[in-house]
């Protein structure tokens, strides 16, 4: 799953994004990824804070989860100027 903190932020405000891998089981999950590039309208703030693994602003390397275990990944990011009356959509591209 994937949240923002403020759905309806203002130019120059800060927003967290929070993405939870959770495996449902019945087994370990390994070598889990998740690829995620801010899109346009947002720069990250260089925050970014795995419960496991690395991301390097794109990729999220996880590694292992256990059954029934998750993981999250909170990004921090502002919203550029200019960005005013614009929607701005955030999704993850590809989990392994």
């Amino acid at each position: 799953t994937k949240t923002v903190d403020d759905a309806t932020p203002e130019e120059g405000d800060t927003i967290l994004y929070t993405i939870t891998v959770t495996n449902n089981g019945p087994a370990q999950a390994t070598n889990v990824s998740v690829d995620d590039v801010l899109p346009a309208g947002v720069t990250a703030t260089g925050t970014n804070t795995p419960s496991q693994g690395s991301y390097d602003g794109t990729t999220w390397t996880i590694g292992t989860i256990n059954d029934t275990a998750n993981a999250t990944l909170t990004i921090e990011a502002t919203v550029d100027v200019g960005t005013a009356g614009t929607t701005i959509t955030n999704t993850v591209t590809n989990v392994t």
